[in-house]
């Protein structure tokens, strides 16, 4: 498992709009995401077939180094989660107009 503390996500969509048969549509061409953790814990299970004491040990080396991990852990998420996020953003904006799914009033 991984446990973060005071994750902190910064998200940024940048869309256009198009028109299609005369009705404003919203289309998301960009997603970016930077993560930040102020502490930052994992704990891998059964790694040593049932040798406990070399699995502890070995999770506190990990978590006592986890900045380093973490550091070349991150941008990997960040771009799975940003492509993902894409699509779906751009799933639920194909439902309807721009105006039925954000409307101005």
């Amino acid at each position: 498992p991984f446990f973060s503390e005071n994750l902190k996500v910064h998200l940024k969509f940048g869309g256009s709009r198009y028109f299609k048969n005369g009705v404003e549509y919203l289309k998301i061409v960009s997603c970016d995401i930077k993560i930040k953790s102020a502490k930052v814990r994992v704990y891998f299970y059964d790694l040593f077939k049932g040798n406990k004491a070399l699995e502890t040990t070995s999770n506190e080396v990990i978590n006592q180094n986890i900045d380093l991990f973490v550091g070349d852990i991150y941008p990997t998420i960040e771009q799975v989660l940003a492509t993902r996020l894409l699509k779906i953003a751009n799933h639920i904006f194909s439902l309807g107009s721009f105006n039925e799914i954000l409307p101005i009033k």
